[in-house]
């Protein structure tokens, strides 16, 4: 599939949907991604499933299923990549990076012992305007600082 060569302008469902995203609220993100996604029919389609799909593998870490969310976030990865050269809105070189260091700690994480002691700040969807969950108004989705990972909270 090629790549949209114009600006794409994203439908409003999508922005809700990185907004839930960026909010860690990765189950409701999948449920308005994946509605947007099954009524696409452009090339603009594969990007809504790579979103998808790392919206579950960031789900599916939280529920410590490391294995799943290795997969989906590598599948995540390969169609996100498509887009790369595409004028988006979206820092998608920004976050393939933060999904490879959020791969790497997932196979450090595997030797800790304690777990559920490791804090994971996921990767954020750089560069829209996204919606605020909670408000239902536009916020800005920029992010000042590199928010892969933190395990800090060892114990």
């Amino acid at each position: 599939m090629t790549p949209p060569s114009r600006t794409v302008e994203f439908p409003l469902s999508v922005i809700k949907g990185i907004g839930l995203i960026n909010s860690g609220l990765f189950f409701e993100a999948h449920e308005i991604l994946e509605n947007e996604w099954k009524k696409e029919t452009r090339s603009i389609r594969r990007l809504y499933q790579g979103l998808i799909q790392f919206s579950a593998a960031c789900l599916h870490l939280q529920r410590g299923n490391r294995y799943v969310s290795k997969k989906l976030l590598a599948k995540s990865a390969t169609n996100l990549s498509s887009f790369l050269d595409a004028p988006l809105e979206i820092d998608l070189k920004r976050l393939i990076k933060e999904m490879e260091f959020l791969n790497l700690f997932i196979n450090q994480v595997s030797f800790i012992e304690n777990q559920a002691s490791v804090e994971i700040n996921y990767p954020k969807i750089n560069g829209i305007k996204s919606i605020n969950p909670g408000s239902g108004l536009p916020e800005l989705a920029l992010h000042q600082h590199f928010p892969v990972l933190a395990a800090s909270k060892i114990m």
